[in-house]
């Protein structure tokens, strides 16, 4: 798990809990990179791969803390029929990005919808 620092920021995951995770540096792009290439390998033709691999390198490099049973993304079962775990990650993912693209639109002093 990554150190706490100021900049993090928190994810509510509907049914699973709260996480928190550090504001994306070049670092961290760096090491998202590497994570990726050492789970999907640099010439990725698989889509579901390659999206995967990514999701699980981001969360690796940028975690701070997650609900327990959530620290290594790759331990999930897809067999368990009680949790849908690739549907939730899935979701996590997406509000991961929301969060983010929630940092740039303040920096920019435009919103959504003045932009639309």
């Amino acid at each position: 798990m990554r150190q706490k620092s100021e900049n993090d920021f928190e994810i509510d995951l509907p049914g699973v809990g709260k996480f928190v995770y550090g504001q994306r540096t070049i670092g961290d792009f760096i090491a998202i990179r590497r994570r990726y290439v050492e789970l999907a390998g640099e010439n990725v033709n698989d889509a579901v791969l390659s999206s995967l691999a990514g999701i699980v390198a981001a969360h690796d490099v940028m975690c701070v803390s997650c609900p327990e049973g959530w620290e290594n993304l790759m331990n999930f079962s897809m067999a368990n029929s009680k949790e849908d775990y690739l549907q939730k990650v899935l979701e996590l993912d997406r509000l991961i990005g929301e969060k983010e693209n929630s940092f740039r639109e303040n920096k920019t002093g435009e919103s959504e919808e003045k932009r639309a």
